[in-house]
């Protein structure tokens, strides 16, 4: 006898979906059921943190609740609390384009890569307003510290790889300064304070020189390579 497909059962079969462009079969992968019940609650999750108290309002049984499922099966996709956090993240950072990021080591001008890298963050952080909720809970959620810090090592990454370019005559010490400084001044706290009254690129036109002093003020020789 076949089992029910009840909403609860996460499959994990993808679909595969065949089309003809002239001459040539293409093949697309449609994402198996579990693929979509899982990125429904994902969505269910962020509803969540978007409404009401933010973090003090979400928990696993929330989110089932908000998506009509039980408890157990929010579990079976996710894992933990943690996976279910992690999943948002990834989401967030997906649809706030902070993957983009990626793109920056391939800029020919530094200097312009580091102009894009502050003005990409600040787009990812006004792309979400539950971005605000993670942010302010992760200091007092483990949990949360992580998932967040996971994300950012994509950012950490590529201001390092700016900071080599820049700053390669200098001693370590330095170029760890700048870091630390640029890393600062992108982050959500920084966006925060200077957002009200004025748009994401209004407040990087504010940061970027920040972050080029940041660099300049550390340089060997006053020049830098590229």
């Amino acid at each position: 006898m076949a089992r029910g497909l009840g909403l609860n059962e996460p499959l994990n079969y993808t679909m595969c979906i065949f089309f003809q462009v002239g001459n040539v079969r293409v093949r697309v992968n449609e994402p198996s059921r579990s693929e979509k019940k899982k990125a429904y609650l994902v969505n269910c999750a962020l509803d969540v943190l978007r409404s009401g108290r933010g973090m003090g309002d979400f928990s696993m049984e929330a989110v089932a609740r908000a998506a009509g499922v039980t408890r157990l099966t929010v579990y079976n996709h996710f894992g933990s609390r943690r996976g279910l956090l992690e999943a948002l993240m990834a989401e967030m950072s997906h649809q706030g384009r902070l993957e983009s990021l990626e793109e920056l080591p391939a800029v020919d001008d530094a200097w312009r890569a580091l102009d894009l890298l502050v003005e990409r963050f600040m787009l990812f952080w006004a792309s979400d307003s539950a971005l605000a909720h993670l942010t302010d809970a992760a200091e007092s959620d483990p949990d949360l510290a992580d998932a967040l810090q996971d994300q950012y090592r994509l950012g950490r990454r590529i201001i390092r790889s700016i900071i080599e370019r820049v700053m390669a005559g200098n001693p370590e010490r330095d170029r760890q300064e700048a870091e630390d400084i640029i890393r600062t001044l992108v982050l959500f706290p920084t966006y925060r304070a200077l957002a009200p009254s004025r748009t994401p690129r209004q407040v990087a036109a504010l940061i970027k020189p920040l972050c080029r002093s940041a660099i300049t003020m550390r340089l060997a020789d006053g020049t830098a390579a590229v």
